[in-house]
């Protein structure tokens, strides 16, 4: 069995990783052999992140928030459609109770009278409640909530936007551990602030470059 020490090392250095390729993906060109070798990687060391997790529970349930986007972002790149299989049907569920455990627990933190992480983790599980009850109603119940919805390229805006989201968790967790804006709340949430705006950028960028009509 791995010492407290070795698990820690491992889980540092993948989280080194899993910046390092993330920022690539979103740098270097998309498609062809590197970068899908790098988004393998990626993807991989994001595993053993959520398998080598160090912390409280709440923490875990953050990391499976990350996974949860990475599994369902590579499944839109593998199968270049709406991923409806046995396996994407449970992923979804289990991403409703996950989400709706991480809002439970930071309402109940906020009734214990711990406001930072109360609102930290009400955001997070609201968040993650949301994407996944929206997943299960386009995905299992085929409902248009999203109005790129069935055009021809709408696998390709999943992908980018989930894999978008895995990174912003994990750049969530270097901001938190490394205290980086001094203020509990902000180190938590501001890469989802900045996250969310270069998602939103991006699918204009591609809105435009592959000229849908919205």
């Amino acid at each position: 069995m791995l010492s407290k020490e070795v698990i820690i090392q491992i889980h540092a250095f993948s989280g080194l990783i899993v910046f390092i390729t993330g920022l690539l993906q979103i740098l270097l060109k998309k498609g062809g052999k590197i970068h899908r070798y790098i988004g393998l990687t990626y993807v991989a060391t994001w595993l053993v992140l959520v398998g080598g997790w160090i912390g409280s529970y709440l923490i875990l349930l953050l990391g499976i928030f990350g996974f949860y986007f990475v599994l369902s972002g590579y499944r839109f790149a593998k199968l270049k459609k709406i991923p409806a299989q046995l396996f994407d049907k449970a992923l979804i569920g289990a991403g409703i109770l996950v989400g709706t455990w991480i809002l439970i627990s930071g309402i109940r933190l906020l009734i214990a009278g711990n406001m930072s992480f109360g609102i930290i983790f009400t955001v997070f599980g609201s968040i993650f409640t949301l994407l996944t009850v929206q997943d299960y109603f386009q995905f299992i119940r085929n409902k248009k909530l999203d109005k790129l919805f069935g055009i021809k390229q709408f696998w390709y805006f999943e992908h980018f936007s989930r894999m978008y989201i895995s990174y912003i968790a994990a750049l969530t967790a270097f901001s938190a551990i490394q205290n980086i804006f001094d203020i509990v709340v902000l180190n938590w949430l501001m890469p989802t602030v900045l996250g969310t705006i270069l998602i939103a950028l991006t699918k204009r960028y591609y809105i435009k470059k592959f000229k849908i009509e919205v």
